[in-house]
């Protein structure tokens, strides 16, 4: 489907045809843009009209849901050691933990989507009902100005929207998130493993918050650590060895923390939740548009006394 409109988009407005094209998504971003970027790519590799082809220079994924198994105990590990369960509360939810891994071993990804949901609403429940987007908080970010501007009648016109509908966040729920509970389950670091390590194929950013639970830091940093099915093994063992830099501007002013190998950029940012060009914009923007015009990013390895 993606695909399709992408050639539909290109054919009613082929002088666009020439134009870099890079695929960005946050949270559930994690298992459809990759999905779309290996979908171009292979139909790319088997068009033989050039006039036809997609111009895919990159991916860029925020704080991205890839691999639930994983990312479901880290946010209870990061609950946890943030205090917002204690030890007996931690056990009750990595007892849990083990009936979801069950549930997904066994492929009953219903019962196993079901469950994480719970742990997810438990957890928060323990901790005072904290914002699983951004830890620090136990509110949830205002839609205000989004409805404002997405029910702009401008805004309705250029996407084809009929003017009485509504608009309405639909976060993990309604007929969407229903249709996709099997595929919200289901690891998509393999895909990912396509294209890591390939300096030939395209750039990809991937970016975090470190106050997200869910789907933040820790996450991203142990499934990329864990990628053990690169192109090249000796790529994946390069990237576990390779030292992160503090990108900041001036050196006092820390923008985040930042790892570069060959197609793969990884960043951290301080201080956001989950919807990083929300809490960081200026920082975002910068972020975006250096890894986009392959500029370079002022970073430097801390000086670390000798023990």
């Amino acid at each position: 489907m993606f695909y399709l409109t992408f050639q539909d988009f290109l054919s009613k407005h082929p002088e666009y045809r020439s134009c870099p094209v890079y695929v960005a998504g946050e949270s559930y971003g994690g298992k459809y843009v990759p999905n779309i970027a290996l979908k171009i790519h292979t139909k790319n590799s088997a068009e033989t009209n050039e006039t036809k082809k997609i111009n895919l220079k990159g991916i860029s994924v925020g704080d991205g849901w890839i691999d639930a198994r994983l990312q479901m105990k880290v946010y209870i590990d990061y609950a946890y050691t943030m205090g917002y369960l204690d030890t007996n509360q931690q056990l009750q939810m990595m007892s849990d933990y083990e009936n979801f891994c069950a549930a997904l071993d066994n492929k009953n990804y219903e019962d196993a989507y079901n469950i994480s949901n719970n742990i997810v609403n438990n957890v928060s429940a323990l901790g005072g009902n904290f914002n699983v987007y951004n830890i620090r908080r136990f509110s949830e970010i205002s839609m205000k100005q989004v409805k404002a501007y997405m029910e702009m009648p401008a805004v309705k016109e250029k996407l084809h929207v009929p003017e009485a509908q509504k608009w309405n966040c639909a976060d993990n729920k309604g007929p969407v998130a229903d249709n996709l509970i099997e595929d919200n389950m289901e690891d998509s670091a393999p895909v990912y493993s396509e294209f890591i390590g390939n300096e030939n194929l395209y750039k990809i950013l991937m970016y975090t918050g470190t106050f997200d639970t869910a789907c933040g830091s820790l996450s991203t940093e142990l499934i990329l650590y864990e990628l053990n099915k690169w192109n090249n093994p000796a790529d994946n063992e390069a990237w576990k060895n390779l030292p992160r830099k503090i990108w900041a501007q001036p050196s006092d002013k820390v923008k985040g923390f930042i790892k570069q190998y060959k197609n793969l950029t990884q960043i951290e940012l301080p201080n956001s939740g989950h919807q990083v060009p929300y809490y960081k914009p200026e920082i975002s923007l910068e972020m975006i548009g250096k890894w986009m015009q392959d500029e370079p990013f002022p970073a430097y390895m801390p000086e670390l006394k000798k023990t």
